[in-house]
C-alpha cells in the first residue's frame, strides 16, 4: 500500500508541476458597455510625432496617462480630443497609432471613440499589455464615425500596463479609463494544490500507517510550487523513493 500511495503521489506532483509551469494568459474581454470618456488633455497643442503628451483621469487623483503618437497630432485640453493634422493645401494626414501608458493610477478598463479618415470600412487593432498582449480587432463599419469601443479584465484582476490602438484615424474624439474590482477564480497553482491536500489526506487514510512512510506525503507536499516559487522539500518522486 506504501508504493500505492507513493506511486499516486508521485504523480500528483507531476500534475502540479504541469500546472503551475504552464505560461500565464492574460484576462481582457471586449466590454459590451464600455465606460465613458474620463480622459483630460493636459494642454492644447500641435505634438510632434513621437513627443509624449499627457492626460488624466477624472476621479482618479494624480493619475498620469502618457500617450504618443506616432504622426504629428493636435490636441485640446479637457475631453480628450487628439486630430490629425491637414497640412495647407494638402490632405489629412491620419493617426495610424496611438500608445497609451498609465504612469500613475491603476485601471482595468478602457474605451475610445473616434472617427476614421476615410468612409471605408475599416479593421483597427487594440492590442492591451498587461502581463502578456492581447490584440482586439474591431471591423468599423460606421461610415468613419464610430463609438465608443471598450476592453475590461475578466474573470482575474488585470491590470493595464499599454495600450495601443492602430488604425488610420481622423481623431480620437473620447478615451476613458477606469478600475471596477474583479472577483479572482483560483490560479491553476492554487487548484494543484487543493488536489494534492485532497488526494493526501484520502491516501494517509488508506491504509494503518507503516514504520517511516509517516512523514512520506508530508514531504511530497512540501515540494509544490507555488505561484512559481519553490517551498523546499524534495525536488523529485526518485529522491523520496531513495529515502524509504
Amino acid at each position: 500500500m506504501s508504493t500505492l500511495r507513493l506511486a499516486f503521489a508521485g504523480v500528483l506532483v507531476s500534475l502540479a508541476a504541469v500546472a503551475v509551469s504552464a505560461p500565464a494568459s492574460a484576462h481582457f474581454v471586449i466590454d459590451t458597455s464600455p465606460i465613458g470618456a474620463d480622459m483630460n488633455l493636459s494642454d492644447t497643442a500641435s505634438v510632434t510625432a513621437g513627443t509624449i503628451f499627457t492626460g488624466s483621469v477624472n476621479g482618479y487623483a494624480g493619475s498620469v496617462i502618457d500617450i504618443v503618437s506616432t504622426v504629428n497630432v493636435s490636441t485640446s485640453n479637457g475631453n480628450a480630443s487628439i486630430d490629425g493634422i491637414t497640412p495647407k493645401h494638402g490632405t489629412l494626414i491620419p493617426i495610424t497609432q496611438l500608445t497609451f501608458t498609465p504612469i500613475t493610477g491603476t485601471f482595468n478598463e478602457f474605451s475610445l471613440r473616434g472617427a476614421l479618415s476615410s468612409n471605408l470600412d475599416q479593421v483597427i487593432h487594440v492590442t492591451v499589455t498587461d502581463n502578456l498582449a492581447q490584440t482586439f480587432d474591431f471591423l468599423i463599419t460606421s461610415n468613419g464615425d464610430f463609438p465608443a469601443i471598450g476592453l475590461t479584465a475578466e474573470p482575474t484582476n488585470e491590470i493595464i500596463k499599454k495600450i495601443v490602438v492602430t488604425g488610420s484615424f481622423a481623431d480620437i474624439k473620447q478615451v476613458g479609463f477606469g478600475y471596477e474590482a474583479v472577483t479572482a477564480v483560483p490560479e491553476p497553482s492554487t487548484w494543484a494544490m487543493m488536489v494534492l491536500g485532497f488526494a493526501g489526506r484520502w491516501l494517509h487514510g488508506l491504509s494503518p500507517q507503516e514504520p517511516g512512510s509517516g512523514t512520506a506525503l508530508g514531504l511530497i507536499s512540501s515540494n509544490i510550487i507555488f505561484e512559481g516559487r519553490p517551498c523546499g522539500g524534495l525536488s523529485s518522486f526518485g529522491e523520496l523513493q531513495d529515502m524509504q
